[in-house]
C-alpha cells in the first residue's frame, strides 16, 4: 500500500491567509497541517505529497524537516485555473507514478484526529473505504464536498452544492 496527500490547491477560500501559503502548510497546533497527517500515516507505508508549481519551493523545505520520508510530487500548474481537481490529480499521478498497488488518500488540507491504522486494518482488499465528517451544518457544507449515504455506501457525491441535502 501507498499514501497518496492531495494538497495541489490554492486554498482561495482562506484569502489572503493563502495567497503566499499553501493550506496545507499553514500551522496548526505549533505545526504544519501536513505535518499532522503525515504523523497519522503508518510508518511502513510509503508516503507521497502531491503540491503545485506556486508552492513547490515551501513543500520542500517542509520536505527537508518532515519526520519521515516523503516523495514530493510537483504538479505543473500556477493558478487555480489549470487545476484538475482533486479527482484529476489523482487519475494523474496513479497513471505517471503507474500506481497498481492499493492507495490510501488523504487530502492534504484536513485535520483529523482518527487512528488511519484503524481505518486500514478495516479495508479487506475488495471494497473500497472511504472517511467522511458530518460538519453538521448545511449552510457550510456548501463550501465543501458532499456526499449522500445510502446505509454505508456513498450514493452521491456533489462538490461545493448550491443547496445540501
Amino acid at each position: 500500500m501507498k499514501c497518496l496527500i492531495l494538497a495541489s490547491g490554492f486554498g482561495t477560500r482562506l484569502y489572503p491567509l493563502t495567497i503566499y501559503k499553501a493550506k496545507a502548510l499553514l500551522e496548526y497546533n505549533g505545526k504544519p497541517l501536513l505535518s499532522h497527517i503525515l504523523g497519522r500515516v503508518p510508518e511502513n507505508i510509503d508516503t507521497l505529497v502531491s503540491c503545485n508549481r506556486k508552492f513547490e519551493a515551501d513543500f520542500r523545505r517542509w520536505q527537508e524537516s518532515a519526520a519521515r520520508q516523503v516523495e514530493l510530487l510537483v504538479e505543473d500548474v500556477w493558478t487555480e485555473e489549470q487545476m484538475k481537481g482533486a479527482v484529476g490529480s489523482l487519475e494523474f499521478w496513479v497513471s505517471s507514478k503507474n500506481i497498481t498497488e492499493d492507495l490510501l488518500v488523504i487530502a492534504g488540507d484536513n485535520y483529523f484526529e482518527f487512528n488511519l491504522a484503524d481505518l486500514i486494518s478495516a479495508y479487506n482488499g475488495e471494497n473500497l473505504l472511504v472517511a467522511v465528517y458530518d460538519i453538521g451544518d448545511k449552510s457550510k457544507a456548501r463550501q465543501f464536498g458532499v456526499v449522500t449515504l445510502e446505509g454505508n455506501r456513498i450514493a452521491e457525491f456533489q462538490e461545493k452544492p448550491a443547496e445540501p441535502r
